[in-house]
């Protein structure tokens, strides 16, 4: 062509930095996928009972987000009752919620190309028993924890640090698991009930573009930032290590958050997270 040989490079890198900060215009537009997705989870607790399919479920949801102008889901639902919610990437949303059982629902709604990402755990009946509390409450006072501390500077991998440390305390007050906390995260015997990390960039994908690290050094979160925080403790009813009460039982708690230039904002605050805020949500 007469210019030489022409000089190629990967641009993901360079996309993956124009998507982790957003613009006055991008946040518009992922907080209104966040306000949907709320809306929907609400209507979700409202609409659930014993009898109710998984499936009714995520239709009810997905007919709210086609009523608020979301083109689509961001992803695909997780509707997990009882044991399902166990399974992390549970999917098959094909069984009857059971009186007494926990339901674990994972979904978003996409709006102008934006997603949310929300998880809630609730009970089916609208009431918790003693053991859903134990892990709920603790699950949710980890997220809160977290949470409490997001600001400007902070490295992402200290909050996944921070996690595993709250958690395998929870999991040690539970009996779940014994020994030392720092043999037990060491040795990764914690990820039996945890085996994800605390949260992941949020935008145009739901596990979205960006460097988690730069040239090897963990990265602080910054303004503008938007990610995910959700703790979650998972016991198999087959675990026959695990005390009785608490086999069979998923928690995940999961909430959008905003980096503002001073602290954060919790864009799904919308969504009851409470036990009490959940169980009056339910009896209306």
């Amino acid at each position: 062509t007469g210019y030489g040989l022409l000089s190629l490079h990967d641009a993901d890198t360079f996309i993956g930095e124009m998507r982790l900060f957003k613009s006055e215009e991008e946040l518009l537009n992922l907080k209104r996928a966040c306000q949907i997705s709320a809306e929907a989870h609400v209507a979700a607790m409202k609409f659930t009972k014993p009898g109710v399919s998984e499936r009714q479920i995520q239709g009810h949801m997905l007919n709210y987000f086609y009523s608020q102008n979301s083109a689509r889901e961001g992803y695909g639902f997780i509707v997990a009752s009882g044991n399902s919610a166990t399974t992390l990437h549970y999917n098959f949303n094909d069984q009857i919620c059971k009186d007494g059982d926990l339901l674990l629902i994972d979904a978003g709604a996409e709006y102008n190309y934006f997603t949310g990402d929300i998880t809630r755990t609730f009970p089916v009946n609208g009431k918790f028993t003693k053991a859903q509390v134990d892990i709920y409450q603790g699950v949710l006072n980890v997220q809160k924890e977290i949470i409490s501390n997001l600001k400007p500077g902070v490295l992402f991998k200290d909050l996944h640090t921070q996690g595993a440390s709250l958690l395998t305390d929870l999991m040690l007050e539970l009996g779940l698991l014994h020994g030392r906390k720092e043999d037990i995260i060491a040795a990764n015997a914690h990820r039996k009930y945890y085996p994800h990390g605390i949260g992941h960039w949020l935008g145009m994908d739901v596990h979205d573009a960006g460097l988690y690290y730069i040239k090897g050094e963990p990265r602080a979160i910054q303004e503008n930032m938007c990610f995910t925080i959700e703790p979650g403790l998972y016991i198999p009813e087959s675990d026959a290590q695990a005390p009785a009460q608490y086999r069979g039982i998923g928690v995940r708690i999961e909430d959008n958050i905003l980096i503002t230039s001073t602290g954060n904002e919790v864009m799904t605050s919308d969504v009851p997270k409470e036990v009490s805020e959940i169980e009056s949500l339910m009896q209306i």
